[in-house]
């Protein structure tokens, strides 16, 4: 049975993939949680297994990860204030962490999710082109 570990999912995209997966397919889930928490028609759920973390804290994410088949990155923040002011750290410092545990226990797929606004600004002449173009020099985790 195939082990999916959700980040985020507590909110909005993280619960709606993990009430999808529950009701479409046999896996269990691994829901990584950090403020929020979650319904309890998904934490009663058999097929469930709950971890409290902190992508700021590496160790927090080592029995999440242990024995997942995938990892589904959704964890972040959208709505606030001034995104280049915490974007580096959610979406850089923050995934990285994510993917430093995950290598070593062996996890062997991770799928990111993020939001436009992570490119930069954005506008109907220069449009999101889903991607992020390196700088020369720029380290790739």
């Amino acid at each position: 049975m195939k082990k999916i570990c959700i980040t985020g999912a507590a909110g909005n995209l993280g619960l709606l993939t993990a009430k999808h997966l529950l009701e479409t397919t046999d896996c269990q889930l691994r829901l990584m949680i950090h403020k929020k928490s979650l319904p309890d028609n998904i934490t009663k759920n058999e097929r469930v297994k709950v971890f409290s973390c902190d992508l700021a804290k590496p160790e927090t994410l080592i029995e999440c990860l242990k024995g997942s088949d995938i990892v589904l990155h959704y964890a972040g923040i959208l709505f606030k204030a001034n995104p280049e002011k915490f974007l580096p750290i959610t979406n850089t410092a923050y995934f990285k962490n994510l993917l430093k545990v995950a290598k070593e226990v062996n996890v062997p797929q991770i799928a990111l999710a993020s939001f436009p606004h992570v490119e930069g600004p954005t506008s109907p002449e220069k449009p999101s082109t889903d991607r992020i173009t390196m700088k020369e020099g720029a380290e790739v985790f």
